[in-house]
């Protein structure tokens, strides 16, 4: 064994407690349940076990994700309101550590691996962009219509799940053993986890190619039509991974539909009938009701599985067929209905102003030791917080008398 690549199945002797933690993952995690000592727990960079502790290796990208730099920056950064004008809702940071609570629930009834699934939560939005998906949707705008006036076929657009790959594993600074070094250098399940948690859409790309990078091919990343053209493809993805997926989708629909209620955006009587009792419930039953149905379902193939006695064996994670459809409407109405309201579209229409014409400055005017490409740009954009962004265009486009 060298660092933590190991071989799949052999439990490896460390000693101690740390044995014990690891005897007590076999004893406690189901059939489909993704191992430590498992080919998922691999790194680009090996690493040595001086440092490592009693942690294991999903416990230790849990650790350099909540201690990062661009998981501070959440906490300013859009939900659905922008932070600096309703500090009271919900944040990205928020959102965040509701989306891991939900995923250890249901991988803890499971009897999948917590910890994998906890990570990959704190990391899934560590990309996004300032103003949330106002942000994303202008930047991947302005990428696609830069190839385009290029002509140029091959189009990487903007994706905040791809950008949050892109950070752990060559943005954020490490601090290892052998000094500093790019990169967070996570196990493959984590970042596979982070890629994978929501798929581009290949509408936003007007039916153009989009760019994608081999590695992630090789890490289960597909557009969301892809994926049903396939279904097969999501067999190469975690069932901890799918959790995430999942959790997220709950977390948004419940927590935001909390906000809109509280801001007095969305009145009961605006809410399509079939959709009424959903959206009468109390978010904390709404909750309930959505994680209990993702747990009911999914148990029912890892019973399957553990009927066959297959270690590894993979399942789907999903809702109940009559939940599936109430979650697919519910997601049409917010989309078509809720964030197009003037009250949002106000404050949305201000921030992609924002990102626009600072994006044009910076395109002239690059920021000291960057190339002004427009990805890199795009990037650079995508790091700053909501107040950041608004700090900045104050500063080159508001006049000044002195």
């Amino acid at each position: 064994m060298k660092g933590d690549r190991v071989e799949v199945g052999v439990v490896p002797r460390w000693g101690g407690l740390r044995d014990k933690k690891w005897l007590l993952e076999h004893e406690n995690l189901s059939v489909a349940g993704t191992r430590s000592d498992s080919e998922w727990t691999s790194r680009k960079f090996d690493e040595g076990e001086r440092r490592a502790g009693l942690r294991l290796p999903f416990q230790r990208d849990r650790d350099r994700i909540i201690h990062c730099e661009s998981f501070r920056c959440l906490m300013h950064k859009t939900q659905v309101f922008p932070s600096p004008h309703l500090a009271q809702y919900r944040t990205r940071l928020t959102h965040t550590i509701e989306v891991a609570q939900i995923a250890r629930a249901i991988s803890r009834a499971l009897g999948l691996n917590e910890d994998l699934a906890e990570a990959i939560a704190l990391g899934h939005d560590l990309g996004h962009t300032p103003f949330g998906h106002v942000g994303e949707d202008a930047l991947r705008a302005i990428l696609l219509q830069d190839r385009k006036e290029l002509g140029l076929p091959d189009r990487e657009g903007f994706e905040h799940n791809e950008h949050s790959l892109v950070i752990v594993d060559t943005t954020e600074q490490a601090d290892t053993v052998h000094g500093p070094r790019s990169g967070m250098n996570l196990t493959k399940a984590t970042r596979q986890g982070i890629l994978c948690h929501t798929l581009y859409r290949e509408q936003d790309y007007a039916g153009q190619p989009k760019q994608l990078r081999q590695e992630w091919k090789e890490l289960g990343y597909s557009s969301r039509e892809e994926r049903e053209r396939k279904p097969e493809l999501l067999q190469g993805v975690t069932p901890e991974a799918q959790v995430v997926d999942i959790s997220d989708e709950i977390g948004y629909l419940t927590h935001d539909l909390e906000d809109c209620r509280r801001a007095g955006i969305l009145q009961e009587t605006e809410v399509p009938a079939e959709l009424q009792q959903f959206v009468a419930e109390r978010r904390k039953d709404a909750l309930h009701d959505l994680i209990d149905s993702v747990i009911t379902e999914s148990r029912k193939e890892i019973a399957e599985a553990e009927s066959t006695n297959t270690s590894g064996a993979w399942i789907q994670i999903k809702y109940r067929p009559q939940v599936t459809q109430l979650i697919d409407r519910l997601r049409r109405f917010f989309e078509e209905y809720v964030f197009q309201k003037e009250e949002l579209a106000r404050l949305n229409n201000e921030a992609k102003y924002y990102i626009e014409k600072l994006f044009e400055y910076w395109m002239r005017n690059p920021p000291p030791n960057m190339n002004a490409t427009p990805g890199e740009i795009a990037r650079f954009i995508a790091r700053k917080t909501d107040q950041e962004i608004i700090q900045h265009y104050q500063e080159k486009f508001t006049p000044r008398l002195f």
